[in-house]
């Protein structure tokens, strides 16, 4: 860590007096690399201690970026949900501008629908059985058609996400009634 004292935010006490573990992303400025650090309590030759490992997660966090780019660069909406906890890990800027409150960190449901809870046709349900699914929805939020793709996709970190894109096909559907 090149220091001459701990951290402010060092687990490695908590750690040692919990028993427990702990995982934390750190960006090392001398070598501009990102590491994923685990601590776990350990007890060697008797004595109780703190054993950290690193990963270097550089490229992917640089893989990660490009792909946030390439996603902030559609027409269309993009966004990615974490399954479990149904909060956006992400939103492009198409999606942004469509709906302000769509950030990560909020739930899909408060951001794209304005609901308190899960919706009882959640596409990420429906991905459960499937790794891919097209479907076309009404959101009343937002007054428009929806034709929108999901895809499943796991993380090195073992994390379930799903990754959506969604067309506005409101006008087109107008149009092909007027035809």
């Amino acid at each position: 860590f090149s220091r001459d004292s701990r951290c402010d935010d060092c687990p490695l006490e908590t750690v040692r007096q919990s028993r427990s573990a702990c995982h934390r992303s750190v960006f090392f400025d001398a070598t501009r690399q990102w590491f994923d650090l685990n601590y776990r309590y350990a007890v060697i030759d008797g004595k109780a201690c703190c054993v950290c490992t690193g990963t270097d997660v550089s490229a992917l966090k640089t893989s990660l970026k490009m792909a946030q780019d390439v996603l902030d660069s559609l027409h269309a909406c993009a966004y990615i949900v974490d399954r479990k906890t149904y909060r956006l890990r992400f939103a492009n800027r198409a999606l942004r501008d469509l709906l302000p409150v769509s950030y990560a960190g909020t739930t899909c449901y408060r951001a794209l629908r304005g609901k308190d809870e899960p919706c009882e046709d959640c596409y990420l349900q429906e991905l459960d059985t499937m790794k891919s699914r097209h479907i076309e929805t009404y959101n009343t939020r937002l007054n428009r058609l929806f034709s929108i793709d999901g895809t499943l996709l796991k993380t090195p970190q073992d994390e379930d996400l799903a990754v959506f894109t969604a067309y506005d096909i409101t006008y087109r559907l107008e149009y092909e009634s007027q035809l």
